[in-house]
C-alpha cells in the first residue's frame, strides 16, 4: 500500500464515521411516516404467512429485509430504519469506487462527502422505505458496469446481474437499472467489441431468469403502474405534462440537492459535452434519462422516485468541481500567481468551494437532527411527512398516552381506530406493536352497529377511540359519525400536527352508554 492509499483509506473511514453518527443520531425523531408504517405492516404479515403481499405493491426485498428484524426488536421503527442506513453505508463506498474507476481517488472522495452532507440522502437514509435500498443498487449497478467494461472479469458478471435483479426486487421501477449496463458498454467501451458484450448478455439473461416471474405477477395482480401513470387514462397533453412535472422535479431537487450541486452537475454535463468526456457523458445520462422517463409518464410523483439518481450526479459534480478548480488554477497561476503558489491556490479554491457546498446542504441537515418540522422541505413533502394525514405527527404522543393508561388497567385496553389507511392508523401498530396490554380494533364508525361494539368493549376493558381530524375520509359517508361517538365518549386529548391543519383526537368510551 503507497501513501496515497493509506491516505485516502483514511480519509474513507473518516467519511464513514462522519456518515454513521449523521444518520444515526436522533434517527426517530421524524415520526413514523404512513409508507413506513404499512411496510412494518407487510413485514409483519411475512411472519403471519402472507410473504407475497408486498409484490403486489412493487415491493418485495426491502419488507423481507424488515421482517428479519421487527419481531426481535424493542424498537421496530428504529431498525427498520437501520436497515436503511446500513444501506445507504454501502452506497457511500460505491460514490468512492465509481469516482476512483471513472477518474481518481479526489473524486471519489468528494462524491462520498456530497453524499454524506446531501439533505436528499440524508432524509431518505433514514427512512424505512425501499427507495435508499434501490439506490443503492442502482449504484451497485453502475459499479460492476464500470468494473466490467474495465475488467471483463466473471465475478463481475455475477455481482452485476445480482445487482440489478435485487434492485428490481426491491422496488419494480428498479427496471430502470437495465439501462445501466447498456448505457455503460456504449460509451466506455466500443460497440464492436465482441467479447465484452458476450459477458453482458450473460448478465442480462441472468438477470431475466431472477426477475421474470415476480416481475410478470406484478403486471398481472396489480394495477399501480397504471395509476400512477399516464398510461390507461386516455390522451393527455405529453408536452404540457412533461413540462408541468418538470417544474416541479426541478424546484424539489433544487432544494433537495442543493443549488451548489445541481450547479457543479450542470457545469460537469457541459464540460462533458465539450470535451465529449465519455464517462462524464454516462454520468449526465444516467441523471438525466430516469428523471426525464418520470417527468414524461408519472401521474402521481414524489422526489424518493429519482433518488436512485443521485450518485451519478454527485460523482459528476465532484468531477465538475474539480474540473472548475483546474481552469481557476491555470488562469491564476498564469496571470496572478508565480507557478510555485498554484498549491496554495488550489487549496485555497477547494476551501472555498466546499465551504459553499456544504453550507446550505448543512443548515438544511440541522433542521432534521434537532427539529425536522422546522426543516425547510418542498411543499409537497413537507406536506407528506409533518402536515398532513400521513404524517406521524401526534401517534408518537399518542401511544404514549395509551401505555400509561394500559399499565392503570390490570385488563389492558382497546384502542378503535376508523377506516384504514393513514399515519394513525399503520401508526399505532408501529409504536404499540410489542405492548401485550393493548388491543388494537378497527371499526368503521358510521355503521350503528359498531357503536354497539364499542359498548360492549367499554364494559369490559377501559376503551379508547382514536381519529384524525378532519376526517382523512373524502366522502362524507365513509367518515365517522362524530354526533353519536360525542354521545358516548369523552375527547381526553388532542394533539395538532405543525402548522395545525391536522390533529389527532383521542376518546375515552363511557362504560354506560345509551346504546
Amino acid at each position: 500500500m503507497n501513501i496515497r492509499e493509506f491516505t485516502s483509506r483514511r480519509v474513507l473511514a473518516l467519511l464513514y464515521i462522519g456518515y454513521f453518527a449523521s444518520r444515526i443520531y436522533a434517527l426517530t425523531l421524524l415520526p413514523v411516516f404512513v409508507d413506513e408504517g404499512i411496510h412494518i405492516h407487510w413485514a409483519v404479515g411475512v411472519w403471519q404467512g402472507e410473504p407475497w403481499e408486498p409484490l403486489f405493491y412493487s415491493r418485495l426485498l426491502q419488507v423481507w429485509l424488515t421482517a428479519l428484524v421487527v419481531p426481535w426488536t424493542p424498537d421496530p421503527l428504529w431498525a427498520s430504519r437501520f436497515i436503511t442506513v446500513l444501506s445507504g453505508g454501502v452506497t457511500v463506498w460505491a460514490c468512492f469506487e465509481i469516482g476512483r474507476r471513472l477518474y481518481n481517488e479526489k473524486v471519489g472522495l468528494l462524491s462520498a462527502g456530497l453524499y454524506i452532507i446531501s439533505p436528499f440522502t440524508l432524509f431518505y437514509d433514514r427512512m424505512a422505505l425501499a427507495d435508499g435500498i434501490l439506490s443503492m443498487f442502482a449504484a451497485v449497478t453502475l459499479l460492476w458496469s464500470i468494473a466490467l467494461t474495465q475488467e471483463p472479469r466473471r465475478k463481475y458478471i455475477w455481482l452485476l446481474c445480482l445487482s440489478m435483479a435485487l434492485g428490481i426486487l426491491t422496488k419494480i421501477p428498479g427496471l430502470l437499472l437495465l439501462l445501466t449496463p447498456f448505457l455503460t458498454g456504449i460509451l466506455i467501451r466500443k460497440a464492436k467489441e465482441f467479447s465484452f458484450w458476450r459477458h453482458f448478455g450473460s448478465a442480462y439473461l441472468i438477470t431475466l431468469g431472477l426477475i421474470v416471474v415476480p416481475v410478470v405477477v406484478w403486471f398481472d395482480r396489480t394495477q399501480v403502474f397504471a395509476d400512477k401513470s399516464i398510461f390507461g387514462h386516455g390522451s393527455v397533453d405529453l408536452i404540457h405534462h412533461f413540462t408541468s412535472n418538470a417544474q416541479v422535479i426541478f424546484v424539489s431537487l433544487w432544494s433537495y440537492w442543493t443549488p451548489p450541486v445541481v450547479i457543479l452537475g450542470t457545469v460537469g454535463c457541459l464540460m462533458a459535452m465539450i470535451h465529449r468526456q465519455r464517462e462524464s457523458l454516462l454520468l449526465a445520462l444516467l441523471t438525466a434519462l430516469p428523471i426525464s422517463g418520470f417527468a414524461l409518464i408519472s401521474r402521481i410523483w414524489f422526489p424518493r422516485y429519482i433518488l436512485f439518481t443521485t450518485v451519478p450526479l454527485f460523482v459528476l459534480a465532484s468531477w465538475g468541481l474539480f474540473q472548475l478548480i483546474r481552469i481557476l488554477e491555470a488562469w491564476g497561476a498564469s496571470r496572478l500567481w508565480r507557478p510555485q503558489r498554484a498549491k496554495v491556490l488550489t487549496f485555497f479554491l477547494i476551501t472555498l468551494f466546499m465551504g459553499v457546498i456544504s453550507f446550505p446542504a448543512l443548515v438544511i441537515d440541522y433542521h432534521l437532527w434537532t427539529d425536522p418540522a422546522r426543516m425547510p422541505l418542498p411543499e409537497e413533502e413537507r406536506i407528506q411527512y409533518v402536515e398532513e394525514w400521513s404524517s406521524g405527527y401526534g401517534v408518537v404522543e399518542t401511544a404514549e398516552y395509551l401505555r400509561q393508561e394500559a399499565t392503570k388497567s390490570p385488563e389492558g385496553v382497546i384502542v378503535v381506530r376508523h377506516g384504514m389507511g393513514d399515519a394513525l392508523y399503520f401508526g399505532l401498530e408501529v409504536y404499540l406493536m410489542h405492548e401485550p396490554k393493548i388491543t388494537l380494533q378497527r371499526l368503521d364508525l358510521h355503521y350503528p352497529g359498531s357503536f354497539e361494539r364499542l359498548s360492549a368493549w367499554a364494559e369490559r376493558h377501559p376503551t379508547f377511540v382514536v381519529l384524525h381530524q378532519p376526517p382523512v375520509e373524502m366522502l362524507k359517508e365513509d367518515q365517522p359519525d362524530m354526533k353519536r361517538l360525542i354521545s358516548m365518549a369523552k375527547l381526553e386529548r388532542s394533539y395538532p400536527k405543525p402548522m395545525g391543519r391536522q390533529a389527532i383526537e383521542l376518546y375515552r368510551v363511557q362504560s354506560r352508554s345509551p346504546f
